[in-house]
């Protein structure tokens, strides 16, 4: 059937916010078209277009499960890579990191700046990467 499960959703979402990126349930976490959806930059926050637009390939993915395009193990993997980009470990609570790396960083001489956004979204990119090593 081509998708349509959805009523072409994850098309329709395509059309209405990305040039250049390529909406497609195989682009989940692709960094070429994330890089794009960095540089359409619908939301004007290029960290959320580049999720938005993650998420609009999990739609598709989901369009063509539902429609019997792709297989439920195909559907899996995807959902799966989409987690691992976005998504803590259930496992792990990172809450507890979190405040470890806070701790830590109190006796760095930065850490006296008063938190702010930034300082914040700081930390939460070091967990980010320190997630996915």
């Amino acid at each position: 059937m081509s998708g349509g499960s959805l009523d072409y959703l994850a098309f329709r979402m395509n059309d209405a916010l990305f040039d250049e990126a390529n909406v497609h349930y195989s682009n989940v976490g692709n960094p070429k078209e994330n890089m794009y959806a960095r540089s359409d930059n619908p939301f004007e926050d290029k960290d959320i277009s580049e999720l938005i637009f993650d998420v609009a390939c999990v739609i598709h993915a989901l369009e063509w499960y539902k429609s019997g395009d792709i297989s439920e193990e195909t559907y899996r993997e995807i959902l799966a890579k989409f987690k691992k980009s976005y998504i803590l470990d259930e496992t792990i609570d990172f809450r507890v990191h979190k405040k470890a790396l806070e701790l830590a960083c109190e006796d760095i001489a930065w850490i006296d700046v008063p938190r702010t956004n930034d300082t914040q979204y700081y930390i939460d990119l070091y967990l980010k990467k320190a997630r996915k090593e």
